[in-house]
């Protein structure tokens, strides 16, 4: 059975990166087992032996730490149950291979490791009250010009919200 080092209730679904290692989560109630199979630090692990068997903790999840595992290694589980058992990619994953879909390997990535490009977002001031709606068209009016907006475009409809007057 695959080593419990870095794992307790708290431990994410998934795959997480830890010191030495990674840590890997799977919510399999059903399953009788489910091993860890990939690439790690060089060596493929593609056999479904006992030493690549997640534990059950009870609750329908299954655990385990990879030592040695790093930014970029490939793995996949191998679920076993009663109507069958076969190779699951992780729902979890950060990232998948790009061959083999569905079951493709999952890739282990650092969870800061993606470069998010959304730090100078900022949510709209919703507070500018010159805007009483927005139109299905895309245009946007003035509260005191709703009725004449209307009149002359009666394509326009409102879509979201109630009317302030």
């Amino acid at each position: 059975m695959l080593a419990q080092t870095h794992t307790d209730a708290a431990t994410p679904t998934g795959a997480t990166l830890v010191p030495g290692g990674a840590t890997f989560r799977v919510w399999a109630p059903r399953a009788s087992a489910v091993y860890l199979n990939g690439s790690f630090g060089g060596v493929t692990y593609d056999k479904q032996t006992d030493d690549r068997l997640l534990a059950n903790n009870g609750t329908g999840y299954w655990t385990g730490f990879q030592a040695g595992a790093a930014d970029g290694d490939t793995y996949r589980y191998w679920v076993v149950g009663a109507g069958g058992s076969g190779y699951k990619r992780d729902p979890y994953a950060r990232e998948l291979s790009p061959t083999g879909f569905p079951k493709c390997f999952s890739i282990l990535r650092a969870v800061d490791a993606y470069p998010w490009h959304d730090a100078g977002f900022r949510t709209p001031d919703f507070t500018d009250r010159r805007c009483g709606r927005r139109c299905d068209c895309g245009c946007n009016f003035r509260r005191g010009h709703l009725v004449e907006l209307h009149a002359r475009l009666p394509h326009c409809w409102p879509v979201e919200g109630s009317v302030q007057q």
